[in-house]
């Protein structure tokens, strides 16, 4: 019996011709010809994908060494992230609506701008930085705080962020080392943040339609440009995507016309006002960090409000 080692003196140990599939194949390689070069093989389509997938990882990691680009962090279960704090923000307006006040709203925004104030400054000090951790993220924290109450107290605790970080540099003062430029990193760590928290509690208190417009409009620029954005190779898709899905919704709320607004056109003034300005929010964030790849997840997920929170903030005082 052939291939058995009893009872036989010749073992054959040939294996049998296996059939293959060349749809099948994996491998990406094709077969080479006589006299064929390698820049004429043909390229599978297996081959071309893996060739576009490695151009996309490295255009990502040029993307997050770069000093000003929008990064999209999709390691983890970011998208049931996204959809859980879209429901805690709703849950906190809704609160308000129902009377219960901004406490929910302003308690949220500051702990994220606290986390995103720490986050920030750990950054910069593992860039041999020294920001004051504690005093960018408490600073941070306390404006929108200071918000829920009144406008003035936002304001003290910016001015108290620019006090304490000058103070904190004075103490913490080494050889070598400009107290100024230290407590210029540590404002710089809490600041914007703090502004992007602050603005959303402002708004609620001077309308909660126009905050639930501005969250609303946020969240669909956000949903698309990373939804779209983290998976392109070049830095337009995204925010593109983010933009269109802004203006459908504009769009729709110039339909029933909500309040604060009057008229269809300021719906769609305020809305042309995210889809220009959060970008512009995602590039201040890259700016502010070491580079925009830097782990400050909780940056992340207030800088789309940097820019266009203080902007709306203003017009509707203006209006």
């Amino acid at each position: 019996m052939a291939g058995s080692s009893v009872g036989c003196d010749v073992v054959d140990t040939e294996e049998p011709p296996q059939m293959t599939d060349p749809a099948a194949d994996t491998s990406g390689a094709s077969e080479v010809r006589p006299g064929q070069r390698r820049d004429q093989i043909p390229k599978t389509p297996r081959r071309r994908h893996v060739r576009q997938a490695q151009r996309a990882a490295v255009l990502v990691q040029r993307r997050r060494q770069s000093r000003y680009a929008m990064v999209y962090d999709t390691r983890g279960p970011k998208v049931r992230l996204g959809f859980s704090w879209f429901v805690a923000v709703a849950g906190a307006v809704l609160l308000e609506v129902s009377g219960y006040g901004l406490w929910a709203l302003a308690v949220l925004y500051a702990a994220v701008a606290g986390v995103a104030g720490l986050q920030t400054a750990r950054a910069w000090s593992v860039r041999r930085e020294h920001p004051n951790v504690i005093v960018a993220g408490v600073a941070a924290a306390a404006a929108p705080l200071g918000a829920m109450l009144n406008t003035g107290l936002a304001g003290v605790a910016v001015v108290g962020l620019a006090v304490a970080s000058i103070g904190a540099a004075l103490l913490e003062r080494s050889v070598g080392r400009d107290p100024v430029v230290d407590a210029g990193f540590t404002v710089r760590c809490g600041l914007f943040a703090g502004l992007a928290a602050t603005s959303v509690v402002l708004v609620a208190r001077e309308e909660i339609g126009a905050a639930i417009a501005l969250l609303a409009l946020v969240s669909m620029y956000e949903m698309g440009d990373f939804l779209v954005g983290s998976g392109s190779a070049n830095a337009f898709e995204g925010p593109i995507a983010g933009m269109v899905g802004v203006a459908a919704l504009s769009f729709g709320l110039s339909v029933i016309v909500p309040p604060p607004f009057t008229d269809p056109a300021q719906v769609l003034l305020f809305g042309g006002l995210v889809a220009l300005m959060a970008p512009i929010g995602q590039l201040a964030a890259s700016a502010i960090l070491p580079r925009s790849g830097s782990h400050a997840p909780a940056l992340r997920r207030v800088d789309s409000l940097i820019v266009v929170g203080p902007v709306w903030l203003t017009l509707l005082w203006l209006t």
